[in-house]
C-alpha cells in the first residue's frame, strides 16, 4: 500500500509541474473583423482600397502618411476559435502570417522585399545619409498603439465612435504632434513601446531617427527591383525571435484581439493600394497563426489537489479494514 500511495502522490506532482497536453493548432483568419485606411483625410472607413506611402519632408503629415490599420477578433470569425483569458504566459505561438494583395498601383512602385536602414532615408544632404543599396522602399508591419483614451478595437455595427473601444468608423485624429488615435509601433532596445509613425525625423536631417524594427517586411515571389502590379501577395512572416513581439502578440490573444498597421516610407509618387474588405471578390489581409492555447495553471492545481483529496480518503480506508 505504501507503494500506491508513492505512485499517486508522484502522479499528483506531475500533474502540478507539467501542463496539460493540448494539440496545436492553426487558424485562418480570412478577413479581418476590421480594417481602415488610416489616412487624415480618408472617409468613414467604407474604403475599398487602402493606398500606402510616406510623406518625408512634408510637414504637418506623419512621415509613415498613407496607413492600413487591420484587427482580427481571434477568439471569433477565424476557421477555429481561440479562447481569450487564459493569461498571456499560457499562448504558445508557433507562427503568425499576415498576407496582403495590392490592388492597384499609381506610378512605378518597386517591389522590395528586405529592410532599409533608417539612415538610408535621411536627406542626401544630411551627415548620416548613407545610399540605399537596392531599389524601392519595403512595405512593413508593425504593432498597434492607442491614444487619446483609446486602448482596444470594437468589432461589428459601429456604436458612439467614442473611446476607449475604436469602431472601424472612428475618427482618425491627425499628424504631429499628438498623432493619430491609433499608431503603428515597435520595440525598442528595452522591449519598450515606440511609435513609428515619424522614425527618420527627416526634416531635422535624422538627428533623432531610430531603426524602426518592424514585426516583418513583405515579401512576395517578385524578383527585387522588378515593379509590383495588381494581383501581387505581400507576405509578413512575424518575428517570434523577438520577445517584445511575441509578447504583444500573447497579450493580444489573451485580450481576444489582434491588430496590425502595414506602412511604408516609399515616396507618395509611386505607390501601391492593398485590398480591404469592403472589395467585393477581392482578398483581404488575412492572418494565419499556429497557436497552442494552455489551460490556466489553476485549473491543473485544482486537479491534483482533488486527487490528492481522494487518494487521502482511500488510504484512510484502506488502513481501518481489519487484517
Amino acid at each position: 500500500m505504501k507503494l500506491c500511495q508513492s505512485l499517486a502522490y508522484a502522479f499528483c506532482l506531475a500533474l502540478l509541474a507539467s501542463p496539460a497536453v493540448v494539440t496545436a493548432e492553426k487558424i485562418t483568419f480570412s478577413a479581418p473583423g476590421l480594417d481602415r485606411w488610416n489616412y487624415p483625410f480618408a472617409g468613414n472607413g467604407s474604403e475599398e482600397e487602402a493606398p500606402i506611402f510616406g510623406a518625408l519632408g512634408e510637414e504637418g503629415f506623419d512621415e509613415r502618411d498613407g496607413q492600413f490599420i487591420v484587427a482580427y477578433d481571434s477568439a471569433n470569425g477565424g476557421s477555429g476559435s481561440i479562447p481569450a483569458g487564459l493569461g498571456a504566459a499560457n499562448y504558445q505561438i508557433a507562427s503568425v502570417k499576415l498576407v496582403a494583395t495590392v490592388s492597384s498601383v499609381l506610378g512605378q512602385p518597386i517591389y522590395d522585399g528586405t529592410y532599409d536602414a533608417v539612415a538610408t532615408y535621411f536627406p542626401d544632404t544630411a551627415a548620416g545619409h548613407v545610399a540605399d543599396s537596392d531599389a524601392g522602399r519595403p512595405v512593413e508591419l508593425f504593432g498597434v498603439g492607442f491614444i487619446a483614451g483609446y486602448s482596444s478595437f470594437a468589432f461589428g455595427v459601429p456604436t458612439d465612435m467614442a473611446p476607449p473601444a475604436y469602431e472601424e468608423n472612428n475618427p482618425r485624429g491627425f499628424g504631429p504632434p499628438t498623432g493619430r488615435y491609433v499608431r503603428p509601433i515597435s520595440f525598442d532596445v528595452n522591449g519598450d513601446p515606440v511609435s513609428v509613425a515619424n522614425n527618420v525625423d527627416y526634416l531635422n536631417d535624422g538627428a533623432a531617427g531610430f531603426e524602426s524594427s518592424p514585426f516583418a517586411v513583405g515579401v512576395s515571389s517578385l524578383a527585387p527591383g522588378a515593379n509590383l502590379v495588381a494581383g501581387t501577395e505581400l507576405t509578413f512572416d512575424v518575428d517570434l525571435s523577438n520577445p517584445a513581439i511575441l509578447g504583444y502578440l500573447q497579450s493580444g490573444l489573451d485580450k481576444g484581439q489582434l491588430g496590425f498597421v502595414l506602412s511604408t516610407l516609399g515616396h507618395s509618387d509611386d505607390y501601391s493600394r492593398l485590398l480591404a474588405k469592403e472589395f467585393a471578390g477581392g482578398n483581404p489581409v488575412r492572418m494565419e497563426i499556429e497557436v497552442t492555447a494552455v489551460p490556466e495553471p489553476s485549473s491543473l492545481t485544482l486537479l491534483a489537489v482533488t486527487f490528492v483529496a481522494l487518494g487521502g480518503v482511500v488510504w484512510s480506508q484502506l488502513r481501518r479494514r481489519p487484517a
